[in-house]
């Protein structure tokens, strides 16, 4: 089912609330046994494996939370904090990281569709639906169109070169421009 333009974008909005909801992230119970450095080193090594992955471009906030995590983590290690505030830390930016990751992937999805949306609508399907296209790009005084089997041509009228001369006017420049981009 298509969905009109107008109800798109706060259908995608509601869809994103709904997978990634509206506060803050369950931590599993079972993460809070570990390494420290450890797994602070991995969760570093998560977050910047994400990054290059444009997940914080796609997710900005909920990156940015992972982040704010390990940072927090990092400095209740420093600080000699218990080892189970530290892994809640992590596993609370892991989490994060995860929404992000997930909104991400949607975000992508949705544009590769409005992409190939729009790509398809551009595609002309026939030979005709090609010469109409091109034919009407140009008015009668500019140039005449014409279809030999699948091959169309385009004779420019209102070009004009000036004798001696190898350079052409600027509405001259629009019609040869125009005739480029006609495909």
């Amino acid at each position: 089912m298509k969905l009109p333009k107008l109800l798109f974008f706060p259908t995608f909005c509601l869809m994103l609330v709904g997978l990634t909801g509206c506060g803050g992230v369950k931590v599993p119970k079972h993460a809070h046994h570990g390494d420290v450095a450890k797994e602070i080193q991995s969760f570093e090594s998560e977050l910047n494996a994400a990054s290059t992955s444009q997940v914080d471009i796609m997710s900005p906030s909920d990156y940015s939370k992972a982040q704010k995590s390990l940072e927090e983590a990092k400095a209740g290690a420093n600080k000699g904090y218990a080892q189970r505030e530290v892994l809640h830390d992590i596993a609370k930016g892991r989490a994060y990281l995860k929404r992000a990751g997930v909104t991400q992937k949607v975000a992508s999805t949705q544009m590769i569709e409005e992409s190939v949306s729009e790509s398809a609508a551009a595609v002309v399907r026939t030979p005709e639906d090609k010469f109409e296209k091109v034919r009407s790009q140009f008015s009668e005084d500019e140039a005449d169109v014409y279809k030999d089997g699948n091959s169309i041509t385009v004779r420019l009228k209102s070009l004009h070169f000036p004798s001696a001369q190898s350079s052409l006017g600027g509405s001259d420049i629009n019609l040869l421009s125009k005739a480029e981009k006609s495909d």
